[in-house]
């Protein structure tokens, strides 16, 4: 015969599981339909450009490189709403080219370099 300590204890795992696996695949959910207009490449990645839909004129870019949490934070329909209203575009560099951005090193150059390409790409 089992306890029921015992039994509850796995059912506390089991639902803890189904809560980590849920959270999970709700933050995928959030990413998965996020849009890049224009992409080129850089290094031995990419650099992925969105500007918001309708905007006339950029006021500023957010520049964000694959470190850890950058991607979902970019991707997260409040913040698109966000940079929306104020006419920000971003820019995601995965992999990150200059973890450090060393510009004794070049990283201003190939940053600066980047951008020209987004921007012809983009028009």
């Amino acid at each position: 015969m089992h306890s029921p300590f015992s039994l509850s204890l796995g059912c506390s795992v089991i639902v803890r599981f189904f809560l980590l696996l849920t959270g999970l695949l709700g933050m995928t959910a959030l990413t998965h339909g996020a849009v890049w207009q224009w992409s080129v490449p850089m290094d031995n990645g990419r650099a992925f450009l969105w500007i918001p839909p309708h905007c006339k004129h950029v006021r500023a870019v957010v520049v964000g490189q694959h470190n850890m949490i950058e991607q979902g934070i970019f991707d997260h329909p409040d913040m698109r709403k966000t940079l929306t209203d104020l006419s920000i575009a971003e820019v995601w560099i995965a992999p990150p080219f200059d973890g450090v951005f060393h510009f004794d090193q070049g990283a201003g150059e190939k940053f600066n370099a980047m951008m020209k390409a987004l921007a012809d790409e983009s028009g």
